[in-house]
């Protein structure tokens, strides 16, 4: 097997994760399940000048190499170049802030590619098990509910309904195939149109009880501001995503009761509060759900009235 993993990046130094990765790959190759591979990292035009010299560094490490957009594109658009760009037969692709759980994650992810070699192999997200701050509080609560709520069995249930790009493997040909949606250049919903691109494809999906630590959590007024975002990616794009999404049914049954305007004044209303309670000592996902539920219904009433 040969591996190229791709890391896409904007503003975030993730040398940590390529020499933990490289350390891991070298250990593959002793055991023989790798040939040979490399480490692709896509630096989606980075504006910190530390990050940007940090990820300049990487080009020197042994099968390490950097490609740079100098103005950011978006992930899909870096992600689909790096793919086109990469040089062996199977891809993983991680976020940048994503670990290694421990020191077998990689040899996981590759003997599942190997007894499903024509599948997507989706790895878990792991949290840590005591929140590292009061200032991530919300992110923390919001992905341990999720580690709960949707174990591997279930996710194996309605596999291409629950694909996340933190972390997965497919081989090149496959990903060339569907690759990312370009239109997305926002925050939000790229993971919902791949696996929608999946199923259309006729690709299998398998997730694995295999772990990465997302170690990025946002703090909580970044976290609101990108789900906010996500919610207007959402409305943006409502043709493509609105069948694929819960949060869009919901408004759409709101829609079809003919209460999407009373809906939308309330959001603009009510979203100041949630959004005050939210950044407040104490967030609740369920107040987060009801503020991207009212957001989303103000962002839907605009576009209707104000159409592109």
């Amino acid at each position: 097997m040969t591996l190229s993993v791709l890391i896409p990046t904007h503003n975030h130094d993730c040398t940590l994760l390529v020499r933990t990765l490289a350390a891991q790959a070298e250990t593959c190759v002793q055991g023989g399940l790798l040939r040979s591979w490399e480490i692709v990292v896509g630096d989606d035009g980075s504006t910190s000048a530390s990050c940007a010299a940090a990820l300049d560094g990487l080009a020197a490490l042994p099968h390490c190499r950097l490609v740079r957009n100098q103005q950011s594109r978006g992930r899909a658009a870096i992600l689909n170049r790096l793919a086109a760009q990469a040089q062996h037969g199977v891809l993983l692709v991680l976020d940048a802030d994503a670990m290694p759980a421990d020191a077998f994650t990689l040899r996981r992810i590759l003997e599942a590619v190997r007894q499903n070699p024509d599948a997507a192999i989706c790895a878990m997200a792991r949290h840590v098990a005591v929140c590292p701050s009061a200032a991530q509080r919300l992110r923390w609560r919001v992905e341990r509910r999720g580690e709960t709520r949707r174990p591997v069995a279930k996710r194996n249930a309605n596999p291409h309904n629950n694909v996340s790009t933190f972390c997965f493997a497919i081989a090149k040909h496959a990903f060339l195939r569907t690759g990312f949606d370009e239109r997305i250049t926002t925050y939000g919903y790229e993971d919902v149109l791949f696996g929608h691109a999946l199923r259309r494809a006729g690709i299998a999906v398998r997730h694995i009880d295999a772990h990465m630590l997302h170690l990025g959590l946002d703090p909580t007024p970044a976290y609101v501001a990108k789900a906010e975002q996500a919610m207007r990616t959402l409305a943006a794009h409502w043709q493509s995503l609105a069948p694929l999404s819960p949060a869009s049914r919901a408004v759409g049954r709101i829609e079809r009761a003919h209460m999407l305007p009373l809906a939308a004044l309330a959001g603009r209303w009510l979203a100041p509060l949630t959004r005050r309670l939210l950044t407040g000592p104490l967030p609740h996902p369920f107040v987060l759900d009801v503020h991207k539920l009212l957001i989303l219904c103000a962002e839907r009433h605009r576009s209707l009235r104000c159409p592109q």
